[in-house]
């Protein structure tokens, strides 16, 4: 009778062990499938973080550029400008200088 009833506690102890063994790996299979499905999540919600963050980056450098056709516009204008006051001031010399000459003689004739 020892013989049966040690037999008896070792097939339930084998039996209890192989139920736990199973219970655990289930357990660990919903675990993992879990934490795949989190750092799916998780690497998504990032990748969406990062499109969003170029996506402005994207909207600022079409704003940069356009102002900085604006800028070109306004420097090429202001060249322009300056290439006809520098030419205005040619002409005032011209005249400065020729209003000189003639003082100058209106002066040696009195």
């Amino acid at each position: 009778m020892t013989i049966e009833g040690a037999l008896l506690i070792s097939g339930v102890s084998l039996a209890f062990s192989i139920y736990m063994g199973i219970t655990n790996y289930k357990r660990n299979v919903k675990s993992d499938a879990k934490k795949e499905t989190s750092e799916a999540k998780t690497e998504a919600s990032k990748m969406t973080e990062v499109i969003v963050k170029l996506e402005t980056i994207s909207t600022y450098l079409v704003e940069m550029k356009s102002e900085l056709m604006s800028v070109k516009k306004d420097v090429k204008e202001d060249r322009e400008l300056i290439i006809r006051v520098d030419e205005s001031v040619k002409q005032a010399h011209k005249r400065i200088e020729a209003c000189e000459k003639y003082y100058k003689r209106y002066i040696e004739e009195e």
